[in-house]
């Protein structure tokens, strides 16, 4: 089954992104970088709200709300730990 055009693109060109997030209010800067990976960043009163994986077919479902987090939410970089990266 061939791929799609898409993925042949990425993995012809090789490169990945550097993604820099500065915090307006304190000035604090993190950098990551990322190859065939995704960055959210979500900001103000938006979060993530949850986190679908379906392994086999490498679909990711992000849910970002508005407002504030329902209490005993997991983090999302806790969820993200263990999707087994």
């Amino acid at each position: 089954m061939p791929r799609p055009r898409n993925e042949e693109a990425v993995s012809e060109r090789n490169v990945g992104t550097r993604v820099t997030a500065t915090d307006m209010t304190t000035g604090e800067s993190s950098t990551v970088e990322i190859f065939n990976d995704y960055v959210v960043i979500a900001d103000g009163d938006r979060y993530i709200d949850g986190i679908q994986v379906w392994p086999k077919t490498g679909t990711a479902v992000i849910t970002v709300k508005r407002g504030k987090p329902t209490p005993g939410r997991v983090e999302a970089e806790e969820a993200r730990e263990g999707m087994g990266d």
